[in-house]
């Protein structure tokens, strides 16, 4: 067969692959449009031609319907040989970093993916991105003209692929930006489901899945060539297909999708798992969360925390907004889950009481009394330096409190402290670390340093 028929049979491949998604994907450009015109945020679809070389990738990238708007250009890490290749390039800077306004249109970059030879290829990193741009709808089309065998693997969804005279080609395409792309040298067999493409030797036992997953899509691949490979969107099985595994990951792809939680998030992503599918936290951490819900929460709140789950905007969640509803919910004011996502560490849980704290009749700056596990606290430093003490935090571990002639030496998290060298040992910590800071009970405030308290509108110490 001759070139311009090769070529012609691969258009029309091409063509019948994308045909069926043509009318879907201009729809869910104008939904996305609507959805992100008020953040500031303009969404984009994609389509990506990658030629395979001996060492290397050529790509060539269009940003479809780009509008008159400025957006800065970045560029794969490992990419080079960076060009405009087509005539609408008057919108693009010299130095191929910055897309002035201009004319709206389509916008092609092109550039080259260094890859090693004889191995799998593993691609995260690899396409240009827009600032300030969304990507919904992207469409991958792989062209090997070594016909050097093996299969492309994406976390996109399998369209199909074709063996012609001298080329091979496969495409994908799907909702959200080129996520990430494999090649390995044995291909696998494809077992296509509603919602996920499995690559495997073997033959998957395959489990129903709620409607509530029909909109989610993984890609699941069970290979060798991938051990050790850490890949976040292509779920890699090593020891035989597990359907409790791929369960995670279809919970994981939900919640992610669905609320635009980042990767990062893993407790966040835990605690929604938890909730919207009713099954028990993967992390030590996250079986700790759940014990404080349920001991916080009665059991109608704890029916409304996860029905509010269900129902919460798709949006960009962030840790605050658990802290706001599990605060509406207790009554009590709490950063419980900002702690938590921000730390590695488990943070117990504790309420903030919001009244102002004075002192001989004077606000206090920075004072905070919180509640945990039923007993109240004072941030340390801020309270005795107002009743006249000089405090020092030495690391993460002492707290020494001078005033006069006396001195104090408090061990955080610790049943003892020294009173002029005298050290007394107590039944529970009169000191203990919140997220570093140490906090004083307050029964110790009234006794050692002789002060009384009275809460009304607010929490009145004086010094008796």
């Amino acid at each position: 067969m001759g070139c311009d028929g090769m070529k012609w049979l691969l258009s029309l491949f091409v063509f019948l692959l994308l045909l069926s998604a043509g009318g879907l994907t201009y729809w869910q450009w104008k939904g996305y449009q609507e959805v992100h015109a008020s953040e500031g945020i303009t969404s984009l679809s994609q389509s990506i031609d990658l030629i395979k070389k001996p060492d290397s990738l050529i790509v060539e990238q269009t940003f479809h319907r780009v509008p008159d708007q400025l957006f800065t250009i970045n560029w794969p890490e490992t990419s080079t040989g960076r060009t405009c290749p087509m005539e609408n390039c008057e919108r693009i800077s010299e130095d191929l970093l910055l897309l002035s306004e201009g004319n709206a249109g389509d916008i092609t970059l092109s550039y080259t993916i260094p890859v090693n030879t004889g191995q799998p290829i593993i691609l995260d990193d690899w396409v240009v991105t827009l600032e300030s741009a969304d990507i919904h709808f992207t469409t991958v089309s792989i062209t090997d003209q070594l016909l050097s065998g093996g299969q492309w693997i994406s976390s996109l969804p399998y369209k199909g692929a074709e063996t012609l005279e001298l080329i091979q080609y496969t495409a994908f395409e799907g909702r959200g930006n080129a996520g990430e792309l494999v090649w390995l040298q044995t291909p696998l067999p494809i077992y296509q489901t509603r919602n996920m493409n499995i690559y495997s030797a073997q033959e998957p036992e395959v489990e129903e899945r709620s409607d509530q997953l029909k909109d989610v899509y993984v890609t699941v691949v069970h290979s060798s060539e991938l051990s050790g490979a850490k890949l976040d969107e292509i779920l890699v099985l090593q020891d035989g297909y597990d359907p409790s595994s791929v369960t995670r990951f279809l919970y994981e792809k939900y919640v992610m999708d669905r609320y635009n939680v980042t990767q990062d998030q893993s407790f966040l992503i835990d605690m929604m798992i938890s909730g919207i599918f009713g099954v028990d936290p993967l992390s030590d951490k996250g079986v700790q969360a759940i014990e404080v819900i349920q001991g916080e929460l009665s059991g109608e709140e704890q029916l409304e925390w996860e029905s509010w789950l269900l129902t919460i905007e798709e949006t960009l969640i962030e840790p605050a907004i658990f802290d706001q509803k599990f605060s509406a919910l207790t009554g009590e004011g709490t950063t419980f889950f900002t702690d938590n996502s921000s730390s590695a560490e488990f943070t117990p849980y504790y309420s903030i009481d919001s009244r102002v704290i004075e002192v001989n009749e004077e606000p206090v700056d920075g004072a905070v009394m919180i509640y945990r596990d039923g007993t109240t606290y004072y941030l340390l430093t801020p309270l005795l330096n107002a009743l006249g003490y000089e405090t020092e935090v030495n690391g993460d571990s002492a707290v020494s409190v001078i005033k006069d002639q006396n001195t104090y030496m408090f061990y955080m998290d610790q049943p003892s402290f020294t009173y002029n060298n005298e050290q007394l040992t107590l039944n529970s910590s009169p000191v203990i670390s919140v997220k570093g800071d140490p906090y004083i009970q307050e029964r110790w405030v009234q006794r050692l340093f002789l002060t009384s308290i009275d809460k009304n509108e607010t929490i009145l110490i004086s010094q008796d």
